[in-house]
């Protein structure tokens, strides 16, 4: 993939086919990613004014919003970084469809569900896991804030989970 960028970014390429894309030069092929600094929560203070649990969409503007009006804000997330350039996810290691997993969730994570009136056990390769990003950003980092696929349980909501009073 790189390869194919630096070619596309070569401008003798361009210029050969008459066309200069870029008029103000060509951008750099891959910007370095961007990670937060993050602390152990040991080394943390010993006090906030605000503590926010999740980084995802809600969680991280709250807590934005919070740090711009002068607050003192620990996030506090459970799972870790996950990089641009990490190969975590593809078409069978997703949050949609996590056939080999969700590729995020950290081992030692599992949920409990009811099945037929008891609970059970369930790790991130079972369906009825409901995966969400479990890392710095939460859903909005894996999904861009976009969900382009529906699976199928989303239009059975009312025959999954009933339709709830009023």
């Amino acid at each position: 993939m790189h390869q194919v960028l630096d070619q596309l970014a070569d401008p003798s390429r361009w210029e050969a086919m008459g066309y200069r894309p870029f008029p103000l030069g060509l951008p750099p092929t891959r910007p370095a990613p961007v990670r937060p600094p993050t602390i152990d929560l040991a080394e943390a203070r010993d006090a906030y004014d605000v503590v926010v649990v999740g980084s995802g969409a809600g969680g991280g503007i709250a807590a934005l919003v919070l740090a711009e009006a002068g607050a003192s804000v620990l996030v506090v997330e459970r799972g870790g970084w996950v990089d641009r350039d990490a190969p975590t996810m593809d078409h069978l290691t997703n949050h949609r469809l996590p056939i080999r997993g969700d590729g995020t969730s950290p081992p030692g994570h599992p949920r409990v569900v009811l099945r037929s009136g008891a609970e059970v056990v369930v790790e991130p390769a079972d369906f009825a896991y409901q995966n969400n990003l479990i890392g710095i950003g939460g859903g909005t980092r894996a999904f861009g804030a976009q969900a382009w696929r529906f699976h199928p349980d989303d239009f059975r909501m009312a025959t999954i989970y009933g339709v709830p009073p009023g």
